[in-house]
């Protein structure tokens, strides 16, 4: 390709010295008086370096607030729907029962994922930013997918490998994920694998931008670190599914939290962290589906 130098007039008079070429170009011709800064990388819109630390930390505060609200209007949303589809019939006693607790659940689970993308896409405009602020907008969408798939094939390497190790020092862990794979069964009801693949997309679509696209950059802003963040992010993420979670289960959930982390830091995208969430989940659903059988129902 021809240097685009050749096109430059080669009369000195014409040109300013030392500045850069005034003549309309592909790319910015640097004179001797050109500083380094501008031979660095484009800045990325997750990085955040135009918000202040003080509304970064305003927003970490602001989306606690915003989801616990969030949480209760689907909560209540889903009741309604719940007793609109059971009419006349409806009992409140009627949670009581497992079963219809669960199918409950499933009602309540797209309402939440509404709510928390309502939340975070609201305080991304109210910063007039963009898609692109929560790594949610990629001009290479297929590598960003194809690289979120192996993701998840290193998480569950890097879980096999942590579980033989802890398993090594603490046989009881195989008991803990058992009793951690009813839980799951008890959360959720037997549905066919294509509706078990939409429920595992609904969680890391939302889980993903929450954590990922939303507390991540967030919270690099307010420490200035990456790494940091990533261990605040995954800590907090943990805890949340401390609650219907076993104690040697959250070992896992650490893990993928930090591979996700980390190729969303690496990618400037979470596109690859809810690729690989996603099928995480419809794996974990698949194997409940094949080695429960009829006790899951």
């Amino acid at each position: 390709m021809e240097d685009e130098r050749d096109s430059l007039p080669q009369d000195d008079s014409t040109v300013p010295q030392p500045f850069p070429s005034m003549i309309p170009m592909a790319r910015p011709i640097l004179g001797p008086g050109a500083t380094v800064l501008a031979l660095s990388k484009p800045r990325h819109d997750i990085l955040l370096l135009d918000m202040s630390r003080p509304k970064a930390l305003a927003d970490l505060g602001l989306i606690v607030l915003l989801v616990l609200a969030a949480e209760l209007v689907a909560q209540l949303a889903a009741l309604g729907a719940v007793r609109l589809a059971v009419g006349a019939d409806f009992d409140p006693s009627m949670f009581d029962d497992p079963a219809f607790e669960r199918i409950t659940s499933m009602v309540l689970l797209p309402f939440r994922a509404l709510g928390v993308l309502v939340v975070v896409l609201a305080l991304v405009r109210l910063r007039g930013q963009t898609r692109r602020a929560i790594g949610a907008s990629t001009p290479r969408w297929a590598l960003d997918a194809l690289i979120g798939a192996g993701a998840t094939l290193a998480a569950f390497v890097l879980i096999y490998m942590w579980q033989f190790l802890v398993w090594l020092v603490w046989p009881e862990m195989i008991k803990q994920m058992m009793e951690n794979a009813d839980r799951l069964i008890a959360l959720i009801p037997k549905l066919h694998p294509l509706s078990l693949c939409g429920v595992a997309c609904i969680v890391g679509i939302y889980e993903e931008v929450l954590f990922r696209g939303f507390l991540l950059p967030r919270l690099r802003r307010v420490t200035n670190s990456w790494p940091l963040a990533i261990i605040i992010s995954t800590a907090v993420f943990t805890a949340l599914h401390a609650g219907d979670q076993t104690f040697a289960a959250l070992g896992p959930i650490t893990i993928l939290s930090l591979v996700f982390s980390v190729v969303t830091v690496w990618r400037r995208s979470i596109v690859p962290a809810i690729v690989g969430h996603a099928a995480f989940d419809f794996a974990q659903f698949v194997g409940l589906y094949i080695a429960y059988g009829d006790k899951w129902t």
